[in-house]
């Protein structure tokens, strides 16, 4: 029922302290925009879902996915709608959210995002994450938004499932500026503090204990959005990708149908 729902630029750190605590990756991306779902219980509104608009991890996916220079997008780093959000709840919000981002950042003409469709476990086996395919997206914005899976890449996974970020380990190892952040992080999910100023030794022996594990990933689903006329042209040029299907899970821990294409 929309008329028990509202959609509203919010704080970025409302933001970050909910999608912290109800996504199944349990952190937040550095945020530009951070919209917020609302459902307006009496006697006052409650914050049942995020979404935020994030800086890019890799600037060079923009102008790939959407034809567009990359400072012309953002990333939709994180949504995060509460299970009593009823169903198409997250296509309404994603109309609502774009409208909010382009108020907040009239530059900004497109937006990339990601479905994750490799299955993540904790530490007791419990599943936390089913793996998807972008589904929402697709039903969003049509086979046009499509833009094609990444290839798999080896991770490194912390003990409770969750993929380390391979920028986070590059600060780590060569000292860089945010390298605190990221050994305070593992070191919150049980990994003994550094004895010394040698981070990189420090690491390597994190994966040497076992305390970080190697695993192959499956590549992550690239979607794109045109919230302009211009980017809706830039986009025409670009190829369209046959849409990704739910399927079995294979041996790569993928839940991707194959071959990929629509029924």
């Amino acid at each position: 029922d929309p008329t028990e729902f509202a959609v509203a630029e919010i704080p970025r750190r409302a933001a970050r302290d909910f999608v912290e605590a109800h996504h199944y990756l349990g952190s937040s991306p550095p945020c530009r925009v951070a919209v917020g779902l609302f459902r307006n219980a009496r006697p006052a509104s409650r914050l049942v879902g995020v979404a935020m608009f994030t800086v890019p991890v890799q600037a060079a996916a923009l102008p790939l996915h959407t034809g567009l220079p990359a400072s012309a997008g953002v990333e939709l780093g994180r949504l995060v709608l509460l299970d009593e959000v009823a169903s198409n709840g997250e296509t309404w919000m994603l109309r609502r959210a774009f409208a909010a981002l382009r108020a907040a950042r009239p530059a900004v003409e497109a937006v990339t995002a990601y479905s994750d469709p490799t299955p993540r476990f904790g530490p007791s086996g419990s599943q936390i994450h089913v793996g998807h395919v972008g589904h929402i997206y697709y039903a969003y914005a049509g086979p046009n938004s499509y833009r094609g899976q990444r290839p798999s890449r080896r991770v490194l996974m912390t003990p409770d499932g969750q993929v380390f970020p391979a920028r986070t380990i590059s600060k780590i190892r060569n000292g860089e500026r945010g390298a605190a952040g990221g050994v305070d992080a593992l070191v919150r999910k049980g990994a003994p503090p550094p004895k010394d100023h040698d981070l990189r030794g420090w690491f390597a022996g994190l994966a040497e204990s076992g305390f970080l594990t190697a695993r192959k990933a499956a590549g992550v689903h690239a979607y794109a959005f045109a919230l302009t006329r211009t980017a809706r042209r830039a986009a025409e040029a670009l190829p369209r990708p046959p849409r990704p299907v739910r399927g079995p899970l294979d041996p790569r821990g993928d839940i991707t149908g194959l071959p990929l294409f629509a029924r």
